[in-house]
């Protein structure tokens, strides 16, 4: 990672990326995102996976598309689908049989 971010720049760049975890906006979080490449433009690849990858939506709010009020109630898990199955089971009768066809 040397040849990319110099031992002397590492915190500098660390804090840099960390921090796009909490920006919300979404052009101020491409600035930022711009101006790490341009300070560090080894990490062009690098960052550009991480901000277009499928998870990005679930790691920067600023990319994702869930209004706010809607993803603050979400359990803090990584699996809302499963945790959205523990509610149906919650809601669903006991002891019921299963139909076929």
């Amino acid at each position: 990672m040397n040849d990319i971010v110099s031992y002397e720049t590492a915190e500098e760049f660390a804090k840099a990326t960390m921090g796009l975890i909490f920006i919300k906006d979404y052009l101020d979080f491409r600035a930022a995102a711009d101006r790490i490449i341009a300070k560090w433009p080894g990490c062009r690849v690098w960052l550009e996976w991480w901000i277009f990858h499928r998870s990005a939506k679930k790691l920067f709010p600023a990319v994702g598309t869930m209004p706010e009020n809607i993803s603050e109630v979400l359990p803090n898990s990584t699996n809302a689908q499963e945790s959205m199955h523990n509610i149906f089971y919650l809601a669903a009768e006991r002891n019921q049989n299963i139909l076929s066809g």
